[in-house]
């Protein structure tokens, strides 16, 4: 059994601190009020029902920004909080979300971008973005380039094309280590990784045959000098 404090409420959300985490719950039941202390168990009495969305070691954003992130991926866990930690950053650049933001977010999210030559996870910063007014509607196909230059460092990168859906979740490091997606003909297939200039390296998890995995290495190798794909696991920055 897990105790904390009700740091945040929102609609039927609630943000709470236990120990050094803060989780983000999904109310099922009654909401406890901010400031109130509650404990946390799997089974049990309680007017207080609901779901664990998000567990993290940091100060998470804004409840609000989480709930509406939420919404609109239906994402949990890491994936969740790097998505939520880079609308923040688009909020804190541009002082406020523009008013078309959900929407074209949400269409973004199901239709992706077409792969671009300029490699799958490269976000260049796009001087013409600031020379023009910074929330003026972007087509679909530009969202990625114009949310990726407010949102460093955090990263988020939806591409379709052929039958292959990637969504990719990453933050800017010296190495770029990221967290993905993929639907290879309707097949999901989740994987981690990481880029160093044009080199890219998966590690594929789950039940995923040699297929699959060969269709998802030659559509990288459209983009990238050489791409490494691994079922097995990851050591002290070494695939084994």
């Amino acid at each position: 059994m897990i105790g904390g404090w009700v740091l945040e409420t929102y609609k039927n959300w609630i943000k709470v601190r236990t120990n050094n985490m803060e989780r983000i719950l999904k109310m099922t039941g009654d909401v406890p009020q901010k400031g109130w202390y509650i404990r946390i168990k799997k089974g049990g009495v309680s007017p207080f029902k609901g779901e664990e969305i998000l567990v993290s070691e940091k100060t998470t954003p804004a409840l609000w920004i989480i709930v509406e992130a939420w919404k609109i991926t239906k994402m949990k866990g890491e994936k969740l909080e790097i998505i939520s930690r880079a609308i923040d950053q688009v909020l804190k650049r541009l002082g406020r979300l523009p008013s078309w933001f959900n929407r074209v977010f949400k269409d973004y999210w199901k239709k992706g971008e077409s792969f671009s030559k300029k490699g799958v996870i490269a976000s260049e910063i796009v001087a013409k973005i600031f020379n023009k007014e910074q929330t003026r509607l972007p087509e679909r196909e530009n969202f990625g380039n114009w949310f990726n230059t407010f949102s460093h460092p955090y990263g988020i990168r939806v591409y379709k094309e052929k039958g292959v859906m990637l969504k990719i979740f990453f933050e800017r490091k010296k190495v770029l280590e990221f967290q993905a997606e993929a639907t290879l003909s309707g097949k999901k297939i989740e994987l981690k990784g990481f880029l160093n200039d044009d080199q890219i390296t998966l590690r594929l998890k789950g039940d995923i045959d040699d297929e699959h995995i060969e269709t998802l290495r030659k559509r990288l190798l459209k983009y990238f000098k050489e791409v490494f794909a691994t079922k097995g696991g990851f050591e002290n920055g070494i695939y084994v």
